[in-house]
Formats: structure tokens, sequence, C-alpha cells
């Protein structure tokens, strides 16, 4: 809340009158209609993937409390059962964009470490917030599933960055050299790849469950 006072009036005094009024402020803050929560998305693009999928969202019957689902049919995807909620539809894409980045990143990274020479670790996918992938020392490496949400290139050179951590767990000019000789676009990709961070769907993100509690001045 953004409280606005006369010139002159000081912070203290403003501070004490908010104060003074917080109960008829937080009556009147309850009344407000809250922010309409996001929807499923109506289409799910996954360009490294090759994919271009329609989501379906199944009306919703009442009185059936059935647990939500989704179901990948030869026309795209979709929720069914009581799906509703954010964090019904939210968890439900999440789960199985996870799994589905898995049979295309697995692949990718072995045929990948095998072309520049390497081994890696164990694989894990999971969907960050705002890294791309990680190796740590034992060659374990973890990659977002959003990555498929980017351009094959873009996907492949997240990859060979991953990879070439297992020759240099810093970014040493050793370790660019190991990338740009699997990836000589590897500036233009990693331009790119700082862009592309900023486009993805919001959906990605589950948005706040609760609406903000108190008043602050």
């Amino acid at each position: 809340m953004v409280v606005t006072v006369p010139h002159g009036i000081s912070q203290a005094h403003a501070l004490h009158f908010v104060e003074s009024q917080r109960q008829w402020i937080e009556r009147q803050l309850a009344r407000l209609p809250l922010p309409a929560r996001p929807g499923p998305p109506e289409r799910l693009l996954l360009p490294a993937a090759g994919l271009d999928l329609q989501v379906h969202a199944e009306p919703v019957d009442r009185n059936a409390r059935t647990p939500p689902r989704l179901l990948e049919t030869t026309d795209g995807l979709r929720l069914r059962g009581d799906w509703r909620t954010q964090d019904a539809w939210h968890d439900l894409l999440s789960a199985w964009l996870r799994k589905r980045a898995r049979t295309v990143l697995h692949p990718l990274l072995s045929a990948q470490a095998k072309s520049m020479g390497l081994r890696h670790g164990r694989l894990s996918v999971r969907l960050q917030r705002s890294r791309w992938g990680s190796c740590n020392r034992h060659g374990d490496i973890s990659l977002n599933a959003k990555l498929l949400l980017l351009s094959p290139a873009l996907m492949r050179h997240v990859v060979i960055h991953e990879l070439a951590h297992i020759r240099h767990l810093d970014h040493s000019p050793a370790f660019w050299a190991v990338v740009a000789e699997a990836d000589p676009a590897w500036r233009e990709h990693r331009r790119a790849l700082y862009r592309a961070a900023a486009m993805l769907p919001g959906w990605l993100e589950r948005a706040p469950t609760h609406p903000p509690s108190g008043v602050k001045a």
C-alpha cells in the first residue's frame, strides 16, 4: 500500500495515522477483488523437441471431485478431472515437461559427451527458475526442463557448456576453449540464451497462492 501525505506532514505522523486506521484499511482491502489466477496455457510450443501441442482444458464437473490428471493424446494434451487450481494444472504440466525433457536430453547428452571424448555421471532434469544447468566435480549433470522451449541450437549449447565443466569446473580460458571446439558459435549462442530467458512463458512460474496480508506504510 502507498500512503500519500501533504507537504509538511512528517513520516512519523503519517505512520501513526495509518496505524490508527489499520482495522478500517484492512476491511477495505478485504473487499477488493483478488487478481484472477492464471489459467493453463492453450498451447505448448517446444522447439527443441519439435513439438507444438494444444492444451485442452476439459470442462470440470463441479459435482464430481475427480482427481486432476493430464493425458497426452493424438491432438495434444488434455487436462481432466478437477484441474482448476493452479496447484493442480501447473503441477501436471510441470511433471509432464520434466518427463518429456528427460527423453530428449538424455540421448543428446550421451551423444554430445561421446563426440567430445567425455564421460558424464548421472543426469537429473529439474524445472528451475534461473539456472539452465549445472555440473559437479563427479561429472553429474543437472539440466533445466525449460531447455525444450529453446531452439535445438541453444539447447545443445547448454549441454556442451555443462559437459565442458567435466574438464574445467571454472570459466577459465581453458574452459571456453573446450566449449569453442564443440560449439564455434558459442558467443552468439550465449547472448541468445540471455535473451531467450526473458521470453519464456509466464505459466512456468507458479503465481502466489495467497494475497499479501497486513498493511505496510
